[in-house]
């Protein structure tokens, strides 16, 4: 007889990482809302997220931020705001509970992602 898993007991996913590479402990920081914008916007304008950019940059790892005019960080700032809007929305729609949004409500969302796009091209 095979002794190949069947595809009931195979195991998928993410292979767990071992007890030392788990990050478990936690380190909390209060900001102003203008220091949290502005730790956001330099996070997301080197393409990371704010923890890997708090952590890169308390340890020590090279973090490369670029200059960024104000007009374009308005921009930046503006289309990460609307994007936590459309993930927010998109999450209620796939639970299943919209809380009151509708199609309407997601194309102006939409609508705006677009805009915001389109200002950054030009």
């Amino acid at each position: 007889m095979d002794d190949t898993k069947t595809p009931a007991t195979r195991k998928t996913g993410r292979p767990k990482k071992p007890p030392e590479l788990l990050r478990t402990a936690r380190v909390q920081v209060n900001l102003t809302p203008v220091e949290h914008e502005a730790l956001t916007l330099r996070a997301v304008s080197v393409g990371l997220d704010v923890q890997t950019f708090i952590r890169n940059a308390a340890l020590g790892v090279a973090v490369n931020v670029p200059a960024v005019s104000p007009v374009h960080r308005e921009l930046v700032l503006e289309l990460h705001r609307v994007g936590v809007n459309l993930n927010q929305l998109t999450r209620a729609a796939n639970a299943g509970t919209f809380g009151g949004a509708d199609a309407g409500e997601l194309s102006a969302v939409l609508a705006a992602v677009r805009t915001a796009v389109e200002r950054l091209d030009g």
